[in-house]
């Protein structure tokens, strides 16, 4: 009896204590209202605000002091790669030239011809990082695959700015075909491999060499918007790639997925300086398919950073390639239209059905058929590429979507283990875990940069 009425008192101190501090919160608030939207006593919303930024701050703040050497590392390595052939030291001092003596006339014309830019001190190219983000359009389970939207984000790290170069899929590039207009910029991924696309993008672009890229498919796509905080994915995509109904087709494509990348790097950037920036950059690079470290990610950003980016108006600028280059240059920029205002800005917004594959039921089957495998590599290679693409991520319902998840990456471990190959095995589950702390913390990860 002693027992129970020491719970009951125990109970109503806590329920009265509750009911004190709501009455006193909504006294606060009230008294704030009255004195002027907090011009002399500020709401309690406000101060918890304030105290969340506060306390976020100061986190990133010992982040930086405890990992200040592995930071400096980092920046230290990514200037390294943005200068991959420097052999001499950059000189501020003029270069003395000995010219012999050329008629007037042909000076402006021929001293280039015959006395070329030293390269160890003209290193315009070098000075920048250049990153190919490309989106393939391969079905499921599918290795070969054309790339449907190119992009090049070139670096320069010491000014801090960041300019972003469209590629249209329908350039002409020689891809091996017999036909003329099968030979274009988008089917040489898919007939002559990665290293050739890469060194193909390079001739078009003209701005160095490319030395690393980042490959997303349909599902990495939705994943990426849905961490966004869109709140249909699906029609975002269909959105970014649609090309009817303007009047230049895949150039207007391309260069409106140009302008989604550029507003990216402009609103997400802080994000990345911090305890945030750890879990998105870890997340980010398990999500895709990559050659970039996290290293090197995290070098990027920092020696951008101590730059000034984005600070600047024009830090972050775009640029297109191919015929119609000119008819988008100087048009109006506008960061807070979603993709899917400015891509369907001339077609009505219905027309786009943004309805998620029936993705979930082929997943099933395909788990059905796998079970009854009785040799682990038949089950690596029905799954290995489906495991890559991160085909769950297209499942709208978010329970289903994790338990298929799990399910094909259970029976895809044990099909390592059972070869005994613990390298893929180690990989694999790193990237899962680092996918699983993206999307489980977004809406922390998120919410200072949504207010």
């Amino acid at each position: 009896m002693l027992k129970r009425r020491r719970h009951r008192r125990l109970l109503l101190r806590s329920v009265g204590g509750l009911m004190l501090v709501f009455l006193g919160l909504a006294a606060w608030d009230g008294l704030s209202a009255l004195t002027g939207v907090g011009n002399y006593i500020p709401p309690p919303g406000l101060i918890a605000d304030g105290w969340w930024r506060w306390s976020v701050h100061n986190l990133d703040t010992s982040y930086r002091s405890m990992f200040r050497r592995q930071i400096e590392h980092d920046v230290r390595a990514a200037r390294q790669a943005a200068r991959p052939a420097r052999s001499v030291e950059r000189d501020s001092s003029p270069v003395h030239i000995p010219v012999e003596p050329i008629r007037g006339f042909t000076v402006s014309r021929r001293l280039s011809e015959r006395y070329p830019p030293d390269t160890a001190f003209f290193t315009k190219d070098r000075e920048r990082l250049n990153i190919l983000i490309y989106g393939v359009d391969s079905r499921l389970g599918r290795e070969r695959a054309r790339a449907d939207a190119i992009h090049l984000v070139s670096i320069d790290l010491d000014l801090g700015l960041v300019e972003v170069v469209s590629v249209p899929r329908g350039l002409y590039s020689y891809a091996g075909y017999k036909a003329k207009n099968s030979n274009i910029i988008a089917n040489v991924l898919a007939s002559r491999g990665r290293d050739r696309f890469l060194r193909a993008v390079e001739k078009i672009c003209g701005m160095g060499p490319i030395s690393y890229y980042i490959e997303v498919g349909f599902s990495q796509a939705i994943g990426i918007l849905e961490l966004l905080g869109y709140e249909n994915p699906a029609l975002e995509l269909q959105a970014l790639r649609t090309r009817k109904g303007f009047q230049y087709g895949d150039v207007n494509r391309s260069y409106n997925q140009g302008e989604f990348i550029c507003m990216l790097f402009r609103r997400y950037f802080p994000l990345l300086t911090g305890v945030k920036g750890e879990v998105l950059i870890r997340g980010g690079l398990a999500l895709v398919e990559s050659n970039l470290t996290v290293g090197l990610c995290r070098g990027i950003v920092f020696a951008l950073e101590r730059a000034g980016f984005p600070s600047a108006a024009a830090s972050v600028t775009h640029e297109m390639r191919g015929r119609f280059k000119k008819r988008f240059t100087g048009l109006p920029r506008n960061t807070d239209e979603t993709a899917a205002d400015k891509a369907v800005s001339n077609l009505r917004y219905k027309s786009l059905r943004g309805k998620r594959p029936k993705i979930a039921a082929k997943l099933q089957r395909l788990l059905a058929r796998c079970k009854k495998y009785r040799k682990p590599g038949s089950v690596i290679r029905r799954l290995e590429r489906i495991v890559e693409q991160h085909a769950w991520l297209q499942v709208p319902v978010d329970e289903e979507r994790w338990r298929l998840r799990d399910s094909l990456v259970a029976l895809l471990s044990n099909a390592y283990l059972a070869q005994g190959d613990t390298v893929k095995y180690q990989v694999l589950k790193s990237k899962m875990y680092e996918e699983y702390v993206l999307f489980k913390d977004r809406e922390l990860l998120f919410s200072l940069q949504r207010k």
